[in-house]
């Protein structure tokens, strides 16, 4: 990399703005890529987080742009601390799913119901009813890693 900024300031060209565009893409995709990971080992961790019963205080689906959100909140007692808490889980916390998608997991948890409640036993707060991460998870972030990437690389073609 070092040899080419060089070989651009030796250059007689001029400078083209695609080349600050390409940078930020490839720091979008390093950042998407991190991000992506720490998101996939929280999401692992909660396999071996402690457990305690809860209670389904409410349950539905939010429409967003044509897909719909599974929303379940539920509370738990932890240390004879009353908990509230809306994560089924972080593989689909703020994502959009079809209808039927949503509705099938919004029925596993109806109203009322007694479940069984994954909480971080370092801040009991943060706690989810579907532990553990699929490696699809993890990988939906290379695949946008890679789009941030070719758009990068497709800038810098184009810069020169």
């Amino acid at each position: 990399m070092g040899s080419l900024s060089l070989s651009l300031l030796i250059s007689n060209k001029p400078f083209s703005p695609l080349w600050i565009f390409a940078f930020i893409g490839f720091l979008a995709a390093v950042g998407i890529v991190f991000w992506g990971i720490r998101k996939w080992k929280l999401a692992d961790a909660t396999k071996n987080w402690p457990v305690t019963e809860g209670k389904v205080i409410s349950s539905g689906l939010n429409w967003q742009g044509g897909n719909f959100i599974p929303e379940v909140t539920y509370e738990y007692v932890v240390d004879g601390v009353a908990h509230k808490g809306e994560t089924i889980s972080f593989q689909l916390e703020g994502h959009a799913l079809p209808k039927r998608s949503a509705g099938e997991i919004v029925s596993r948890y109806p109203e009322g119901k007694t479940v069984l409640v994954h909480f971080d036993p370092r801040n009991p707060q943060l706690a989810v009813l579907e532990a553990g991460a699929s490696k699809l998870y993890l990988a939906r972030y290379f695949v946008f890693a890679m789009i941030f990437l070719l758009i990068a690389f497709t800038l810098s073609l184009l810069a020169d």
